[in-house]
């Protein structure tokens, strides 16, 4: 792929992307560089997209992966590294229209990077999410399409080897998606999503046994679009929901709109324990991972964003277990254009470290230029004093997609790091010194399969 765009496309562009997420809500890349902050976006969001690759696709004789990532990173009882993810293959132009297949991607690998088995599986299934219940038995988590481009919840089992045992496809009346899942320590599974009502769309929090049998269902509707993306389980069984509310007004001549911050919080049974929204001075702001701590601190990463600055700046909040906000603060990154969190984790010092990208422009001889991304690191202590803001110092190229999708610490306490591209991802083990730096080392570098 090419690792630089016009600028003037790409910014075009990302505006689009960004309306399309604040309109239908997908990633990324979350988890794709949108995974995920696109996943509900499907038919407007695959023709948009295409927008930087005209020149590449414009020849229909050549077949090319449009995008692939992966979503999820889990490791297995024996010490394994299981992921999941998206495939998507462009497959031909017809009457202008973009035809392409997409399809779940899985693979396996020892705790050394070694691939045991990958596979793609399902049709028109896009997977966000794995578990591994046991050796055995690991559970994927997707979103399909059927004949009536109606959105599904798919829940399927694999086994240690990479064959389907079963699928379960989530009969509803409505349009459901969901982006993650998590299991407690009885066995029994969580997704979190939402659901399109006739009143738009209400998060939307499911219970499941582990041999994928529905146990309660719960939808989240404070009177606005609100939408789960990331969940996680407290120290006391709790569920934490992080995703977005959003308010639309639509106008001959303008959209009017906000996006804010929503955090739920349930009980094991079902019952909503409490709620918060918040929102930054800009035009939106949007969550794009979470993480809570031993001790229950919620902390939270995305990007606030100002269309009449035409700028984005990382998000970082702090929720405790109760519903309080302690902290909500935002700050820029490498430069002064767009900057966006992705991925944080709370090292052992009690400091936090957010995974991103940051644009800059790059002009050429003849007044024009080109608008790229680097990844960046960046360390927050509590309070929100931003100690360090540095670029990943590794041989990653230049591209505006290629960021960090999912992390996960393995049996020896260390932290795995998944970067994606469009034709490619990256598994890093990240290092955390005494002072405020980080380091990265390559243990997996992989295309994925065509």
């Amino acid at each position: 792929m090419c690792n630089v765009i016009l600028g003037s496309m790409f910014r075009h562009l990302k505006f689009a992307l960004v309306l399309a997420f604040m309109v239908l809500l997908t990633p990324s890349v979350q988890g794709m560089f949108l995974p995920s902050p696109v996943p509900d976006a499907s038919s407007y969001f695959d023709k948009i997209q295409e927008g930087p690759y005209w020149r590449t696709i414009l020849d229909p004789d050549v077949p090319l992966t449009k995008y692939s990532i992966i979503s999820d990173i889990a490791g297995t009882p024996e010490g394994n590294i299981l992921l999941a993810g998206t495939n998507v293959v462009f497959i031909g132009l017809v009457d202008d229209e973009i035809y392409h297949s997409k399809r779940g991607y899985v693979a396996k690998m020892t705790a050394d990077g070694e691939l045991l088995w990958e596979q793609t599986i399902g049709n028109h299934l896009e997977l966000y999410g794995c578990i591994a219940v046991r050796e055995d038995l690991y559970l994927l988590l997707g979103r399909g399409l059927d004949a009536s481009d109606e959105s599904q919840i798919i829940l399927l089992a694999i086994d240690g080897s990479g064959y389907l045992l079963w699928e379960n496809i989530i009969e509803s009346d409505a349009n459901d998606s969901a982006f993650d899942m998590q299991q407690d320590k009885n066995g029994d599974i969580y997704i979190a999503g939402h659901t399109d009502t006739d009143n738009g769309y209400d998060g939307l929090l499911m219970k499941f046994d582990a041999d994928g049998n529905l146990l309660w269902r719960r939808t989240y509707d404070d009177g606005e679009h609100e939408m789960f993306t990331k969940m996680a389980l407290t120290s006391g069984g709790n569920i934490i929901l992080m995703g977005s509310t959003k308010w639309f007004e639509f106008l001959p001549t303008q959209i009017p709109h906000y996006s804010n911050v929503l955090v739920v919080s349930y009980d094991a049974d079902g019952n909503l324990k409490w709620s918060v929204s918040r929102g930054g001075e800009s035009d939106y702001t949007v969550p794009l991972d979470m993480e809570v701590g031993p001790d229950d601190l919620i902390a939270i990463t995305g990007f606030n964003s100002d269309s009449k600055r035409e700028q984005e700046d990382i998000l970082f909040m702090l929720v405790d277990d109760e519903g309080n906000i302690l902290n909500f603060e935002s700050y820029p990154g490498l430069y002064d254009n767009d900057d966006d969190g992705y991925c944080i984790f709370r090292d052992q010092q009690g400091t936090f470290v957010i995974f991103g990208e940051s644009g800059r422009w790059v002009p050429d001889q003849l007044g024009n230029g080109w608008y790229m991304t680097d990844p960046f690191y960046s360390i927050v202590d509590e309070e929100g004093e931003v100690r360090t803001v540095s670029m990943i110092d590794d041989d990653l190229p230049d591209t505006p997609t290629y960021i960090p999708a999912c992390s996960f610490l393995d049996q020896n306490g260390r932290l795995h790091i998944v970067y994606s591209s469009y034709n490619e991802y990256r598994i890093f083990i990240i290092s955390f010194t005494d002072g405020d730096s980080v380091s990265f080392t390559t243990l997996v570098h992989r295309e994925f399969p065509s």
